[in-house]
């Protein structure tokens, strides 16, 4: 296939227009797993019917609260029967907040840098940063920069349980046990692997038993009150979702960063990337010299992993999927 004189690319599937039947099916796609699809329509954008007629007068036949995804539900519509230029705007919205553009963030005109791509040469010092996500890699990055730039704004979909992180430098004495004394190396194995075992497999399945997760997450909570100030923040920075529904965080500085005067928390969700920086659904603009992406990774992409037989034999030796190595070991 050949895509705006491009050679010929293989894809999972072509969707051919992009209204409101073509963001579903893009939806539907990522989901399953198959996220090498390509969208095409003849317009300069989301919405099909919508951004194609704009003559006066132009809204929908049926009422708004229906003409909506049921995973996407809009709760600022200003009529029952919403005008055009709305409908143009949710199937852009939606395009923007499922990922389905491939220039969301060509339109930046400052540097763009994701975590697990990070130039140590590049300084961000005294500059306005903006990072999206708070996950494992924004947990630590955020502390980090913070104190160096000039304003840092935070885009938080979904907060993350964050507990205080055992961590102190090692003395010398305990790194003189690891390498002379026998047996020491393995006894800090065993009681550091009990703290692991402890905090999250048996937690997890034996979560009726031993509540040890509503342990943890009523100690999350005290600590997130000592560390914020400000109780709106708190509220924000709180998960609505128990601990053990995903992987909590550990950090000492994370969340009293945001005590900061010069930190910003974003929660209101982002509508579209401009060259300035970033705008929200209500309209915010927040300016940006630098936008970092700490949205981690698809590890578990459709076509990324190697094929696994059901069965093996002696004779057989499993490969890859088609232009990677054999696997090794098996």
């Amino acid at each position: 296939m050949s895509v705006n004189g491009s050679a010929r690319t293989e894809l999972d599937a072509l969707v051919i227009g992009a209204g409101f039947s073509g963001i579903g099916v893009g939806i539907s796609l990522d989901r399953a797993g198959m996220s090498d699809y390509l969208i095409v329509d003849d317009g300069d954008g989301f919405g099909g019917t919508w951004n194609w007629n704009r003559y006066p007068g132009v809204a929908v036949d049926i009422p708004s609260f229906s003409y909506q995804f049921s995973f996407a539900k809009r709760s600022t519509w200003t009529r029952v029967y919403a005008p055009g230029e709305e409908l143009r705007d949710y199937a852009e919205h939606c395009a923007t907040r499922f990922g389905l553009r491939d220039d969301g963030l060509e339109t930046f005109a400052g540097s763009t840098v994701h975590t697990a791509r990070w130039d140590p040469e590049r300084s961000r010092r005294g500059k306005r940063v903006a990072v999206i996500g708070t996950g494992a890699s924004a947990v630590q990055l955020i502390p980090a920069v913070a104190p160096e730039v000039e304003h840092l704004t935070v885009f938080q979909r979904t907060p993350i349980w964050c507990l205080p992180k055992l961590d102190a430098p090692l003395p010398r004495s305990v790194r003189w046990i690891l390498g002379h004394v026998p047996g020491g190396s393995a006894a800090l194995r065993v009681l550091s692997q009990s703290l692991v075992e402890l905090t999250f497999p048996l937690a997890a399945h034996y979560h009726r038993t031993v509540p040890l997760a509503s342990v943890f997450e009523n100690s999350a909570r005290n600590y997130l009150r000592k560390q914020v100030n400000d109780p709106e923040l708190q509220a924000k920075l709180t998960p609505r979702y128990a601990m053990g529904c995903k992987r909590p965080s550990f950090h000492n500085q994370y969340l009293a960063t945001f005590n900061r005067a010069n930190v910003t928390l974003e929660t209101d969700p982002i509508a579209r990337i401009t060259a300035d920086g970033v705008v929200t659904e209500t309209g915010t603009a927040h300016d940006a010299d630098v936008l970092v992406l700490a949205t981690g990774f698809k590890v578990f992409r459709f076509g990324q992993l190697p094929e696994v037989p059901r069965h093996r034999t002696r004779r057989h030796r499993p490969r890859a999927v088609v232009g990677h190595e054999p696997l090794s070991g098996i």
